[in-house]
């Protein structure tokens, strides 16, 4: 009986301080977003992806977290470190055209 009120306890606490992050994230978007039209698509946006996470089955919450994962990778402009990785990859792939 305690171990599952402690656990009731656990899970109330976890769900409290999620619900915080949340609005703390919500506000940062109010304030952060410079384009003031954007400001509640944004609000909305991820207020709908934390809906659908919360709510989701688990494979579909991975399969979403993998297309934005991914989308990020190809949409995110070079950083300055990337003509150096560049560089890099095209050695190897010369590297590997001489070795055949």
């Amino acid at each position: 009986m305690a171990k599952k009120g402690l656990r009731i306890i656990g899970r109330g606490v976890v769900w409290l301080i999620l619900l915080l992050m949340t609005v703390w994230a919500v506000a940062a978007l109010c304030f952060d977003v410079r384009i003031a039209w954007l400001r509640l698509p944004c609000v909305i946006v991820y207020l709908l992806a934390v809906l659908t996470a919360v709510l989701a089955p688990k494979r579909f919450c991975i399969a979403c977290w993998a297309v934005s994962a991914a989308f990020w990778w190809c949409s995110s402009g070079g950083s300055r470190l990337s003509p150096p990785i560049k560089e890099i990859g095209r050695q190897m792939f010369h590297g590997w055209l001489m070795a055949r």
